[in-house]
């Protein structure tokens, strides 16, 4: 339900990269139910995020400044919203941890 609403809100109108905050916005907020099915939806589409511009960045022999200031945005993005922290939190979950590996 979550990935069929998640695809009808956030369609992938143009393929350039750029930092996406109103859809990491969205995804913290799945992120943040108490549910962890919605959790978990959450921090797909943010890993997700994560994987698009890695991989972007290993296809490029040369890192841009476009690319330099999305990876700050993205990590500032992280910390502000303290992602780590509430993976770890009080309400931690195995499949959590499983499915964050590209964030740690």
């Amino acid at each position: 339900m979550a990935d069929l609403m998640w695809s009808t809100v956030k369609e992938p109108l143009d393929t350039t990269l750029c930092f996406d905050k109103e859809s990491l916005d969205l995804a913290f907020k799945y992120f943040m139910s108490p549910t962890l099915t919605m959790r978990l939806a959450g921090l797909s589409q943010i890993t997700n995020q994560l994987h698009t511009f890695n991989d972007v960045c290993n296809n490029e022999s040369l890192v841009s400044d476009t690319e330099t200031s999305i990876a700050k945005e993205l990590a500032d993005w992280l910390i502000s919203n303290n992602v780590v922290e509430h993976i770890f939190g009080p309400n931690l979950h195995i499949e959590i941890i499983k499915q964050c590996q590209v964030i740690l």
